[in-house]
């Protein structure tokens, strides 16, 4: 596990298993279920701040809820079993769907080290669009981050629709919802943000998201 300061107010852990062992238990000393974690999280709100953990391991993901934090990142073996618990608490995920997209063919292409890794990663990726999907119907908050390079945000939201996410959802957590939850507020008059236009309406043609018309830039049209 490692944690830090991904943003101002943001703090950034990652639980991640071990190349050799994928399904043992994790060492969860950074996200306990007692005061200490509890303590640790409390510090963190009393400032303003929100904790975001990445974990696809089980042990991880569960620790991570477990702890009351404010996103959970990746969570592909995720027990559906603490969907309502996420929905209750506020928890959002943030599945990176596209991140995992290559999973099959990388696997084919170059197979693991161990077998028990090859089923850890192939039956993550195979579980993780129904795990959206209930995610989104238990009311768990979902947004849309990429996990990797700038400018494939069409793509994870291609992945949430596929996944059961409704169009205008899936939109949403790429973009007006996901400003919301950084703490950026609504879209108002005076607001700082960027802004992208389409011909069409995005909510219901999601595919336009690749062709925007319009692209204002702090404050300044570059298209």
């Amino acid at each position: 596990m490692r944690g830090g300061w991904l943003l101002p107010g943001l703090v950034d852990v990652h639980t991640h298993p071990g190349a050799d062992s994928p399904g043992d238990p994790l060492d969860d000393s950074v996200l306990r279920r007692d005061a200490e974690g509890a303590s640790r999280l409390r510090r963190v709100h009393a400032i303003g701040g929100r904790v975001a953990v990445h974990s696809q391991h089980e042990d991880g993901c569960t620790a991570a809820v477990f702890a009351g934090v404010d996103s959970l990142e990746h969570g592909r073996h995720l027990r559906l079993d603490l969907l309502d618990r996420m929905g209750d608490q506020g928890t959002v995920l943030v599945p990176t769907m596209c991140a995992s997209s290559g999973t099959k063919a990388s696997l084919r292409k170059q197979p693991p080290a161990s077998d028990a890794w090859g089923r850890w990663k192939s039956t993550g990726w195979e579980r993780h669009p129904n795990l959206v999907r209930c995610a989104f119907e238990a009311g768990v908050t979902v947004l849309a981050g990429t996990d990797g390079a700038a400018g494939i945000i069409a793509d994870e939201v291609d992945c949430l629709v596929a996944a059961g996410v409704p169009a205008d959802v899936a939109v949403g957590g790429a973009s007006w919802v996901a400003r919301s939850w950084l703490g950026f507020g609504d879209l108002e008059h005076g607001a700082l943000a960027d802004i992208v236009g389409y011909d069409e309406d995005p909510r219901v043609h999601p595919d336009v998201l690749r062709r925007p018309s319009r692209i204002v830039l702090r404050g300044r049209v570059v298209r």
